[in-house]
């Protein structure tokens, strides 16, 4: 049986130097994947993964800045801003000026975006226990720390 290409190509190279194994291509296809799977739960929410992730930060933040949700979410504050605008135009979420700093434009979420957060947690958990489920909660657990370590947030 002749060897496929890809075996002939894998002959020889260390197994992290194969191109198809590089850690960028495989986590941003997973996260393609998950991402779909969390907007297919969250579909009757209205809200999409992105949307609720970033919600979420500005809730528990108690309200802080573009520049700040960009750095969680390790976002440019360009995206941050262009995925601000549906929060802000469903009014999830009111973008604000401070009196000591008018450059300062403080994100916070809305009492209709407390709302949207709680309507979807039946539909986020669902999705996140399905990870869980399929990984099992050690992997999981060891994800998280994989994760972590790879954004040196630990």
């Amino acid at each position: 049986m002749p060897e496929s290409s890809r075996a002939v190509y894998a002959r020889g190279v260390e197994q992290h130097r194969d191109p198809l194994n590089c850690a960028c291509l495989n986590l941003r296809a997973t996260t393609r994947l998950l991402t779909r799977q969390y907007d297919e739960a969250l579909g009757g929410s209205g809200l999409l993964a992105t949307q609720h992730s970033m919600l979420n930060y500005i809730a528990m933040s108690g309200g802080c800045g573009a520049a700040e949700i960009a750095d969680f979410l390790a976002m440019d504050a360009s995206t941050v801003t262009r995925n601000l605008r549906p929060l802000v135009s469903a009014g999830y979420v009111v973008v604000g000026t401070e009196k000591s700093d008018h450059r300062r434009r403080p994100v916070r979420i809305t009492a209709k975006g407390k709302r949207a957060l709680e309507s979807a947690l039946p539909q986020w958990n669902t999705a996140q226990d399905a990870v869980v489920k399929r990984l099992g909660k050690r992997r999981y657990a060891q994800l998280l720390e994989l994760l972590s370590d790879l954004r040196g947030t630990q």
